[in-house]
């Protein structure tokens, strides 16, 4: 068993949001994303349904028919396959995971990786 701290070492970039591949198998892609104040995630759509689970702060979850919601900790979006969407991170920190089952080989820019190990 292997297992990792969500909140842990999670690093944030002033250009722009951060994407980071927690776990990636034949049977899904979990990444950890962390966006600063105010930045976005222009809308786009993926291949397969997708799951988002906010961890830390708030954000605005934008989705195919133009409705938005402001999510924050604990709460949970999910888009169908290909259903345009974006997110804006309010005025603190955000932190949410992406669940997206079946597609670890559609994202190219993010390998399939193993689980994470908790660096303590």
């Amino acid at each position: 068993m292997k297992t990792i701290n969500l909140l842990e070492d999670v690093e944030y970039s002033d250009k722009r949001s951060l994407a980071e591949p927690i776990l990636g198998d034949s049977h899904c892609r979990i990444i950890r994303f962390a966006m600063k104040p105010n930045q976005i995630i222009k809308e786009h759509e993926t291949p397969s349904a997708l799951t988002i689970v906010v961890l830390q702060g708030k954000g605005v979850f934008t989705g195919g028919n133009g409705e938005s919601k402001e999510l924050s900790q604990h709460s949970l979006v999910n888009y169908a396959p290909t259903e345009l969407h974006s997110v804006r991170a309010l005025d603190s920190e955000l932190v949410f995971l992406a669940y997206l089952p079946s597609a670890a080989d559609t994202h190219p820019e993010h390998p399939p990786v193993g689980l994470i190990e908790n660096k303590s």
